[in-house]
C-alpha cells in the first residue's frame, strides 16, 4: 500500500511539473486508432481523452484494485466505475475516467504508470463512438467508449500449415490460445505484458507481414455513463 501511495504521488508530481514547464517530458506517442478490415485500414474512432480501460490479474483482489486506482492521482476519484468479469478473458477489467482531458502523451505516461503495477495485467487506450448497443442490440449505457481485449484473430493462409503462425508468435513474445472450431482458418492469440506491443499492434503487424490473409484485435464496448 505505501507503495503504492508513494507511486501516486510520483505520478501526480510528474504531472504537475511536466505543466509548470510548460510540457511534458518526450514520451512516444503511438496510439494506434485503426486496424485492418477487408484488406485496408478501418478507422476505430478519435482516441477518448477522458477513458482508459485497465485489465488486473483475475486473482487479484476488489480491495487491491480499489488501492491501485485510489494512488493514481490522474483518475477521477468521484467516478464510479464497475469492475467487470468474463468467462472469455482471464482478467479483470474497468473504465477508468481521467480527473480532466489529457493529451496523447499524458495518455502514453498513465498507461505506463499503470503497467508498472504487479496486479496489472495490460491497459488499453479507448475510443469514441456514437454506438453504445451491445452484440444482440441491447442498450449498455448513456455514453460508451470502444477499446479492447489482449486477444487478436488471426486468419492463416493454410489451416494445415501453421509455421508462419507459430514464428510469428514467438517473435512478438505472444501466446498461442486456441483454433476457431467452425473457422478453422482462425486462431486467437493473446498479447501479455511481455509481448512487443499490445494486441492491436500486433494484429496489425501479423497482417503487414503479408504471411496471414487477415487479424483483427477483438473489440470491446464499454458503457462509461
Amino acid at each position: 500500500m505505501r507503495n503504492l501511495i508513494l507511486l501516486g504521488l510520483l505520478c501526480a508530481l510528474a504531472f504537475v511539473s511536466c505543466e509548470k514547464e510548460g510540457g511534458l517530458p518526450p514520451a512516444d506517442c503511438d496510439l494506434l486508432n485503426f486496424k485492418y478490415y477487408n484488406d485496408a485500414e478501418y478507422d476505430l474512432g478519435n482516441v477518448s481523452d477522458l477513458y482508459l480501460m485497465l485489465a488486473c490479474d483475475g486473482d487479484a483482489s476488489t480491495q487491491q484494485i480499489e488501492d491501485l486506482v485510489a494512488s493514481m492521482s490522474f483518475f477521477d476519484q468521484d467516478y464510479t466505475y464497475e469492475i467487470r468479469e468474463d468467462e472469455n478473458y482471464p482478467f479483470q477489467y474497468m473504465a477508468l475516467k481521467f480527473d480532466e482531458r489529457k493529451s496523447c502523451e499524458q495518455i502514453v505516461l498513465a498507461k505506463a504508470a499503470l503497467e508498472e503495477q504487479e496486479i496489472v495485467s495490460y491497459v488499453h487506450h479507448s475510443f469514441e463512438t456514437d454506438d453504445c448497443m451491445s452484440p444482440i442490440w441491447e442498450p449498455l449505457g448513456e455514453l460508451c467508449v470502444n477499446t479492447y481485449s489482449s486477444l487478436f484473430y488471426v486468419k492463416v493462409m493454410d489451416q494445415h500449415d501453421l509455421a508462419d503462425l507459430y514464428d510469428n508468435i514467438s517473435y512478438a513474445n505472444c501466446e498461442f490460445v486456441s483454433q476457431n472450431s467452425f473457422m478453422p482458418q482462425w486462431f486467437t492469440v493473446r498479447a501479455t505484458k511481455d509481448s512487443n506491443g499490445d494486441a492491436l499492434k500486433l494484429a496489425n503487424l501479423f497482417y503487414e507481414s503479408g504471411q496471414f490473409l487477415a487479424a483483427e484485435p477483438d473489440i470491446i464496448t464499454l458503457p462509461v455513463e
